[in-house]
């Protein structure tokens, strides 16, 4: 189906069909490609959290089996060895155990006096020898300090301040000399050099970690959260607290060391682009479609429009062609009708006048005896009547047609007209020796001008006499009434009229009618004349003809109420 077929309303229905499908569509591919891309990021995401997991977890291992092994020296030691000792022994185990970053161990009695503290490189690094542990930690005044310095076994604490300026995760394991507790040695190592591991690869560029403890204490690579002093000003730029994440976009994974749980959050640092960039290809995809669209159906718009303009221009332009070819019909029509009344007056009035010049010179020119002379002036007076007549016809005809014609609608009792119209004719039905019945019903009223519907009349009466054959002729005259209408027949025996001539009858330019029974010529312009009386009288004209039988015309008129109004009209 062609676009431009479609009606204004289902081209609207079409776009809104689009456009819902297109959303619907559009929706339902964005939650496709979200909800995959989710999952991608998803998996990514459970990839890095579990190779940091992995990282932290291994070195944290390695962290406390070395100081499983320092245990294991200490009290198996049949003296409490001294920091040098200690020192030597961790040398070759950090050669073992690849460790290169800080380390502090402490060694702190009883009383939580700290007897030595040392690192790799030197001893008593930030003066801690000789000081309570109650100054260093806070422990509140009249605790026992065993109560926090109790560690029968290796036990992983979580990760503190150090004075040092750095994050340590403490190992705590207590000694014991001939079976009785002196005091705890705590191996101390940076939290740094546990995870360097896990940002040293640009695989993880990309992602922000969050470093926590089952407690809630949240710590990085340079400080820990826990509401105690921060010995240092320095700040992690990889810190989780950097980056604006959604809780729900983020992987966490637990970590349980020695009866401590470390909690490893991983999550991406930025939004995801990539499903926002296929969105956005979609949506703008969608956007030119509906654009394309709404063009289109814009310029069938315009095309219909256009289409519309050029039918309802043709309809014009075939209008006037129509209005102009039915006024060359007129005006042909005219031209005929104006040809035909000039011919009337070249011949039809020229032969009359001749003969009366004839008649007239033969009167004057002879001794005529009495017989012949009366017969001379019968013709006379016959050709005289006629075109006496015909003149009549034309001066009314062509007042009809310049529309010159005055007229006055009177109240007039039909069959006073009739009886005076048939009075006027008896000497050209007496010349003929044709008989004229009436049968009229009395009382009959019709709203007419006088004079124009007597020439209605007269004209069918006069053909009726031109037509029917002397010494034979009949012709009836009836009236009637009804159904609120008037009906006038007029009805010869005459010659009759063939079935073709009935449908060009009242046409003036039919051309000349046949000549009557004793040569009578006539012009056909007194029936023509006699249609347009009626037209003007709301009535018409209807004729029945049997050629060789007579015929027969009926005028059908309204009827008048006899208390009706005088009408005019100029």
């Amino acid at each position: 189906m062609r676009l431009g077929k479609l009606t204004s309303t289902q081209q609207t229905v079409l776009f809104v069909f689009t456009l819902l499908f297109g959303s619907f569509v559009i929706f339902s591919v964005g939650q496709i490609i979200r909800k995959n891309e989710r999952a991608k990021r998803w998996a990514q995401l459970e990839n890095v959290n579990k190779r940091a997991v992995n990282v932290f977890k291994n070195s944290l291992h390695n962290f406390s089996t070395l100081t499983a092994g320092l245990k294991s020296f200490v009290n198996n030691s049949e003296q409490t060895p001294g920091p040098d000792q200690i020192r030597n022994y961790l040398f070759e185990q950090f050669e073992e155990l690849n460790i290169q970053d800080s380390l502090i161990i402490s060694f702190i009695d009883t009383e939580g006096i700290f007897k030595y503290v040392f690192t790799r490189t030197q001893n008593d690094p930030a003066k801690l020898v000789g000081k309570s542990l109650y100054d260093i930690r806070r422990i509140p005044e009249g605790e026992d300090v065993m109560k926090w310095l109790d560690f029968p076994n290796l036990s992983i604490a979580e990760p503190v301040n150090l004075v040092e300026g750095w994050v340590g995760i403490p190992i705590n394991f207590d000694i014991t000399s001939n079976d009785e507790k002196i005091g705890i040695i705590t191996a101390v190592i940076s939290f740094k050099s546990l995870i360097n591991d896990i940002y040293d690869t640009t695989v993880v560029k990309d992602y922000a970690f969050k470093f926590s403890t089952a407690s809630g204490v949240t710590f990085d690579r340079e400080r820990v959260d826990d509401g105690k002093q921060i010995f240092n000003e320095r700040v992690d730029p990889e810190s989780y607290k950097n980056f604006n994440i959604d809780p729900e976009e983020e992987f966490s994974s637990e970590v349980d060391v020695l009866g401590t749980k470390f909690i490893i959050t991983s999550a991406f640092k930025k939004a995801d682009a990539a499903a926002g960039w296929w969105i956005f290809f979609i949506y703008s995809w969608y956007v030119l479609l509906l654009t394309f669209l709404a063009l289109i159906l814009f310029q069938s718009y315009r095309y219909r429009r256009v289409n519309e303009s050029l039918k309802s221009s043709n309809k014009i332009i075939t209008s006037q062609k129509q209005d102009a070819e039915i006024q060359n019909t007129e005006l042909e029509k005219l031209n005929s009708t104006k040809n035909r009344f000039f011919s009337i007056i070249a011949h039809d009035l020229k032969n009359p006048f001749s003969a009366i010049h004839s008649i007239i010179g033969l009167i004057k020119e002879h001794n005529l005896s009495p017989e012949e002379s009366n017969a001379m002036i019968g013709n006379l007076s016959d050709i005289t009547t006629r075109t006496q007549n015909l003149l009549e016809n034309l001066l009314k005809w062509a007042q009809v047609q310049t529309g010159e014609l005055e007229y006055q609608f009177n109240v007039i009792i039909l069959s006073q007209l009739v009886e005076d119209i048939v009075q006027r004719m008896r000497f050209q039905a007496q010349a003929k020796n044709i008989t004229i019945n009436c049968d009229l019903e009395k009382d009959l009223v019709i709203n007419a001008d006088y004079e124009m519907f007597s020439t209605i009349l007269k004209n069918l009466i006069s053909n009726g006499l031109k037509y029917s054959q002397p010494n034979e002729g009949k012709i009836d005259i009836t009236t009637r009434s009804e159904n609120g209408q008037i009906q006038i027949t007029v009805k010869d025996n005459g010659v009759g009229i063939a079935e073709e001539e009935k449908e060009i009858l009242f046409n003036l330019d039919r051309g000349p009618s046949f000549q009557g029974t004793q040569g009578e010529k006539g012009t056909g312009l007194g029936l023509t004349l006699s249609k347009e009386f009626l037209r003007l009288h709301n009535g018409q004209i209807e004729v029945e003809s049997i050629k060789g039988e007579g015929s027969t015309f009926t005028v059908i008129v309204p009827k008048a109420d006899i208390n009706s109004n005088k009408q005019e009209k100029n």
